[in-house]
C-alpha cells in the first residue's frame, strides 16, 4: 500500500532504476548460485580426502562454468507457469503490471541471494531450485494472489518434495548395496575385479545419462546424439528408451572399467573411487 501511494515523479525512470538494480542483483545472485554448487561439489570430494582444497575448488570451478555454459536455462525454472504474469495488473497495490513484474523478481534476487550467501558462508547445500520456486510463489502471493496457478505450484512442489525423498532413499540403498559388496576393501584389487565393474559402471552410466541427456539437451553434439537414437528407433522398427540407454551405457561402462583392472591392476584399484568421485 505505501508503494501504490508514492508519487513518483517519473514512473518510467523509475522503471529504469529498477532493472539497473535487477541488473545488478542479478549478477550477484549468479555468482551465489555458483558459489554455492561448488561448496555442494568440493564438500564431497574433499570430505572423503580425494584431493586437497585448493584443487578441489580450481577443478568444481571450472566446471560450474562449464555447467553454465551448456546447461539448460535456469530461466526453464520461472516458466513452469506457476503464476500468470498477463494477470499483475490486477494487483492489491495498485500498480501496473509491469512495475508489479519488477517488484516480484527484484524481490526473488533480493532473497535468493541472501538465502544462497548464507548457506554457502556455513558451507551448506542447498536446491537453488526449490529457493527459486518458493520465493517466486512468496513473491506473487504478496503483489497478486489471484495471478498464481495453484495447480501448477503444487505440482511443481509436489515434485520437488517427491524428488528429495525418492533420491534420499535410492542413494541410501545404492550405498548399502556397495558398501555391503566391498565392505572396507574398497582398493582391493580382487574385490574390485568382481565389483568394481558393475559398481563403477552404474555410477558413471547414472552420471553420463543425467549430465549429457538431461542436463545438456541443448547442446549441439548432444541434440546429434538424440536425433542419431531416433533415426535408429525408425529405421529398426524399436524404441531405444531412457532405460534401455541407462542399461546399455551400465554395461558398456563396466566391461571398461573391469578391462582397466585386469591391464592397470593394483593402480586402477587405488585409483579408481577417487578417480570416479572426481
Amino acid at each position: 500500500m505505501i508503494l501504490a501511494s508514492i508519487d513518483f515523479p517519473s514512473l518510467v525512470f523509475f522503471q529504469k532504476v529498477c532493472l539497473l538494480l535487477a541488473g545488478g542483483l542479478l549478477i550477484w545472485d549468479t555468482i551465489e548460485v555458483g558459489r554455492n554448487d561448488a561448496a555442494n561439489l568440493v564438500n564431497a570430494v574433499f570430505g572423503a580426502r580425494v584431493l586437497q582444497r585448493k584443487n578441489a575448488i580450481l577443478i568444481v570451478g571450472l566446471a560450474v562454468i562449464a555447467g553454465a555454459v551448456m546447461s539448460s536455462s535456469v530461466i526453464d525454472t520461472a516458466r513452469k507457469g506457476i503464476f500468470d504474469p498477463m494477470g499483475l495488473g490486477q494487483n492489491s497495490l495498485g500498480l501496473d503490471g509491469i512495475t508489479a513484474a519488477l517488484t516480484i523478481y527484484i524481490s526473488v534476487y533480493i532473497v535468493d541471494t541472501v538465502l544462497l550467501y548464507g548457506y554457502s558462508a556455513f558451507g551448506m547445500p542447498v536446491s537453488t531450485t526449490a529457493c527459486l520456486v518458493f520465493e517466486l510463489l512468496g513473491a506473487a502471493a504478496a503483489i497478486s494472489y489471484q495471478t498464481i496457478k495453484w495447480n501448477k505450484a503444487g505440482t511443481v512442489v509436489a515434485g520437488i518434495i517427491c524428488s528429495i525423498i525418492l533420491s534420499g532413499m535410492a542413494s541410501f540403498l545404492i550405498q548399502r548395496a556397495a558398501r555391503g559388496a566391498l565392505r572396507d576393501k574398497s582398493q582391493n584389487l580382487s574385490a574390485l575385479l568382481l565389483h568394481g565393474g558393475w559398481i563403477g559402471g552404474g555410477l558413471c552410466a547414472g552420471l553420463f545419462y543425467f549430465l549429457l541427456l538431461k542436463g545438456m539437451k541443448h547442446v549441439a553434439f548432444v541434440e546429434a546424439f538424440r536425433n542419431w537414437l531416433v533415426t535408429i528407433d525408425e529405421g529398426a522398427g524399436m524404441a531405444i528408451t531412457g532405460v534401455t540407454l541407462l542399461f546399455l551405457m551400465w554395461g558398456l561402462f563396466a566391461i571398461a572399467i573391469h578391462a582397466l583392472l585386469i591391464v592397470y591392476r593394483k593402480r586402477a584399484a587405488k585409483l579408481l573411487f577417487p578417480v570416479l568421485a572426481v
